[in-house]
């Protein structure tokens, strides 16, 4: 168990969410990327931006009919993969007390899906 693992408040799923990033306050679209994993508490992306850690995104993603905006920051840099020239960050949501319940209910329905699983990995459920 890595240390921000022993730290962190809410647990992860492992997924593969496309995202995008925007400017919080124009609206400029900056780039795209992915959730490898997300709960509660914010999640870790890969992405070709440089994303910087003194800097506020809104992230876009939408599931099951639903689009979510949520304010996030840059919480550690894991550097960028050779293979795939992408990068690893793991970003923190700024989280108000609805969209707290938002994304817990988003966590619990997949969590519970995995309860009843037929085999699929936790990835495959975030397509439902």
């Amino acid at each position: 168990m890595t240390s921000a693992t022993k730290r962190r408040l809410f647990q992860r799923l492992p997924c593969d969410l496309p995202i995008t990033f925007a400017d919080p306050k124009s609206g400029d679209f900056l780039g795209a990327g992915r959730f490898i994993d997300i709960g509660v508490g914010g999640g870790a992306v890969e992405t070709e931006l440089a994303l910087s850690r003194d800097l506020v995104y809104t992230i876009r993603w939408s599931w099951r009919g639903k689009t979510f905006d949520v304010p996030a920051h840059v919480a550690w840099d894991g550097g960028r993969d050779p293979r795939t020239g992408s990068q690893r960050f793991g970003i923190i949501f700024n989280r108000t007390t609805k969209l707290h319940h938002e994304l817990k209910g988003m966590i619990d329905h997949v969590r519970n899906q995995l309860w009843l699983s037929d085999g699929r990995s936790s990835r495959e459920y975030w397509k439902l």
